[in-house]
């Protein structure tokens, strides 16, 4: 069953270089798809241009949404707020500096079942550096180890998930650590969890702030410190009310199921 209306939730922080190649590309090519959509960008407390070029964007279309955090609070905060305000039965959750190429999103929005959960991951990550490639090979099997996940580079900023997967739900990640809690929410409310290979496109502005040694450490201890919450969460029983309707039984996943192409 095709999805046919999308919330895309872009948190930010000074990304005013990198924002107008990326809300262009996801309008022209979310209008070409013929779904109802909004893109949410959440600024986190930018210093440069990024609210006043959102704001731009947002008075020339109202598909585009600002939402402005008047302080730095962090990725997992901005993307929490987002999906907060989002108005649609889906939400695609990604990164502003537009790290893969969004054509592939309409496809995605065909082939997914409604209440799946998809994970995109980089085939190709000859870019990163060892030391980034190191870092994120440790984040994965410490995400293993405390809370019996195991994804493919699970903190791309490529997933896409029904708005129902959050009811009943409090997420508290203030890090990049939100994507661990969103795939420990996915599985534990029977959520099949897809993983979908990608092609990396390279930031062309700037620098990334999310995986830098202090902020992977940041992230294994915000893991550490909120995983009883995190766990005890998501087998909460949930009601019977979800954007489609549907009741979420909570049972176990064995194994992973990853798409080819």
């Amino acid at each position: 069953m095709a999805i046919r209306s999308l919330s895309v939730v872009i948190p930010t922080f000074n990304e005013e270089l990198s924002l107008p190649e990326t809300l262009q590309d996801a309008i022209s090519t979310l209008s070409k798809a013929e779904i109802q959509f909004e893109l949410l960008v959440v600024d986190d407390g930018s210093t440069d241009g990024t609210a006043a070029l959102v704001a731009k964007f947002a008075g020339q279309d109202p598909r585009v949404r600002l939402i402005q955090q008047d302080r730095n609070c962090g990725v997992g905060a901005s993307a929490r707020n987002g999906f907060n305000a989002a108005r649609y039965s889906h939400i695609l959750y990604t990164d502003a500096d537009h790290p893969f190429d969004f054509a592939i999103i309409p496809r995605l929005l065909r082939r997914a079942e409604r209440n799946e959960f998809i994970a995109g991951f980089r085939v190709d990550r000859d870019t990163e550096g060892p030391l980034r490639y190191l870092l994120g090979l440790a984040y994965r099997w410490a995400v293993r180890l405390t809370y019996g996940l195991n994804y493919r580079d699970i903190g791309f900023a490529l997933k896409l998930f029904p708005a129902s997967l959050l009811l009943d739900q409090h997420l508290y990640s203030r890090t990049g650590a939100i994507d661990v809690e969103l795939l420990s929410h996915a599985r534990h409310k029977n959520y099949p969890v897809r993983q979908y290979p990608v092609n990396y496109v390279a930031r062309k502005y700037g620098i990334s702030r999310i995986a830098t040694p202090a902020n992977i450490v940041a992230m294994a201890i915000e893991l550490l410190r909120i995983r009883r919450q995190v766990l005890a969460s998501a087998r909460v029983p949930v009601s019977d009310r979800s954007v489609e309707g549907r009741r979420s039984q909570l049972r176990l996943l064995n194994g992973n199921d990853e798409w080819v192409a």
